[in-house]
């Protein structure tokens, strides 16, 4: 019946612009009873043009499904009072009593049912455009654009304090990269790499960086130009407190993002790189080879390293073939007895631990401090067993106050080019209180905060020299032990002068 109604409407709308009937012709003529038995009012003719025109132009009414009879009053279809002078004229569906006898048509309530359109709400729900969270769930998969990289063991260098991985891991040509991890102070625990003083290059204690391109040779933690990341995002734990200087350090990295970034050389601030790349380090464990031996004195990772033959380093290498020189591949590692030079010839023919021309040694074993040496500033040195490198003593500072210093001093002649060694230990407030140690009054290195043993070797021309280790603190605070240590000097080629 509701089929048979609309189609209904429709024609009367239809039928409208063919026939200008007028709406008082309309009203005045009752209406026949209909073949329900209800009695259409004299309303009908208008509630039914009025309510076919209306529901003529609400699309609503084509989901009408109420077959209940109601009585349609003109109320209704007087509240579309502009469209009446147009849609009256559909009084001649009220003329057709065919069309009357339709109680369906007048009875429906059509009008009222129209809440159907209410229905439509399906453009409220139509929140179905929430969807727009996808396009949240899309920035996310932003960062799958990193590029993975999984380093190797690390390895140190000289001052052990840097650590790296050189290999092609993939970033950029297919030149050999450089992974590092730099430490600038003593550190332990578990660190936020992006945040605080580790969000920036200028100011971070735990450092992870990433060369692109620089070739197989380490460049060393100040090396600005070529294309590098820097630490974003990410956590390191280390286990085991570290100090630089210590060589050895195993750390846990995860969720390590690196940045493509700039490192200006003048201050060492870092600065992302707009819309640069990115590179993901593999969560996981980071560390050197095992310690080397006692006795080993080229660096932890020089040692048994399965490739090259280290030779001067006060104990056999395993990698060599045999104990002679002529087996050796590497004699100028830091720390061998011939690190001053770049060839073998000086090395122990037979024996390819030592090297030939060994002149001074000093291990301060003796009960008194041998009289070559002599003090300055505002305190002695003094020989103790609080801190030694090998044997049962070392010499160390006497204590001093602000703003004061204690020397030690030794003048050495070298009849050729050779080399001084000697170990060192700190503990100092960083940063403000240091060990110096001079040649001929020109500051070579210096050391301060808590640095654990660390052997040293510089390079010595040919001549006498004089040699100075002073202990020098500023004009306030003190930390740690206050003091450094110093253990088995030695020389190649150096002697005490001839009186």
């Amino acid at each position: 019946m509701n089929t048979l109604h609309l189609r209904n409407l429709l024609s009367a709308v239809a039928l409208s612009a063919l026939l200008p009937l007028s709406l008082t012709a309309c009203d005045d003529t009752p209406s026949s009873s209909t073949s329900d038995g209800e009695t259409e009012s004299d309303s009908d003719s208008d509630s039914d043009s009025d309510s076919d025109s209306d529901s003529a132009s609400a699309s609503a009414t084509v989901t009408v499904t109420d077959t209940t009879p109601t009585t349609v009053t003109d109320s209704d279809s007087d509240s579309d009072s502009d469209s009446d002078t147009a849609t009256d004229t559909d009084s001649g569906t009220d003329t057709d009593s065919g069309t009357d006898t339709d109680s369906g048509t007048d009875t429906d309530s059509d009008s009222d049912s129209d809440s159907d359109s209410d229905s439509d709400s399906d453009s409220d729900t139509d929140s179905a455009t929430d969807t727009d969270s996808a396009t949240d769930t899309d920035t996310d998969t932003g960062a799958t654009d990193c590029i993975e990289v999984t380093p190797d063991s690390l390895l140190v260098e000289e001052a052990g304090q840097f650590f790296f991985n050189i290999g092609d891991y993939g970033v950029g040509a297919a030149d050999e990269d450089q992974f590092r991890i730099e430490f600038w102070g003593s550190v332990a625990g578990e660190s936020d790499l992006g945040a605080g003083d580790n969000a920036n290059y200028s100011t971070c204690f735990e450092c992870v960086r990433f060369y692109e391109d620089t070739g197989a040779t380490p460049t060393g933690p100040q090396y600005f130009d070529d294309p590098q990341f820097f630490q974003s995002e990410g956590t390191m734990v280390i286990a085991e407190p570290f100090a630089p200087g210590d060589g050895i350090v195993s750390v846990e990295l995860t969720g390590v993002v690196l940045v493509e970034a700039t490192v200006n050389g003048k201050d060492a601030v870092s600065t992302p790189v707009a819309d640069g790349r990115c590179i993901e380090i593999a969560d996981g464990t980071y560390a050197t080879p095992p310690a080397a031996p006692e006795g080993w004195t080229c660096g932890n990772s020089t040692y048994e390293d399965g490739a090259t033959c280290h030779c001067g380093c006060g104990i056999p290498d395993p990698d060599c073939a045999d104990a002679t020189e002529a087996s050796c591949d590497v004699c100028d590692a830091p720390g061998a007895c011939s690190a001053f030079t770049d060839s073998c010839e000086i090395i122990t023919d037979d024996d390819n631990t030592t090297c030939d021309i060994v002149g001074y040694a000093q291990p301060f074993e003796d009960m008194l401090l041998g009289p070559e040496f002599t003090f300055g500033g505002d305190a002695d040195w003094v020989l103790n067993m609080d801190q030694v490198q090998a044997g049962a003593q070392a010499i160390s500072n006497a204590d001093i106050a602000d703003d004061q210093s204690a020397d030690l001093s030794v003048d050495l002649e070298f009849a050729a080019d050779g080399a001084i060694f000697f170990w060192t230990f700190v503990s100092s407030e960083e940063g403000w209180d240091f060990l110096e140690f001079y040649i001929d009054d020109v500051l070579v290195d210096d050391w301060s905060g808590e640095l654990g043993w660390t052997q040293n070797t510089y390079p010595v021309m040919a001549g006498t020299h004089t040699f100075r280790w002073s202990y020098v603190k500023d004009g306030s605070m003190s930390a740690g032990a206050d003091a450094a240590w110093i253990d088995s000097i030695q020389t190649a080629g150096g002697a005490l002068p001839t009186p």
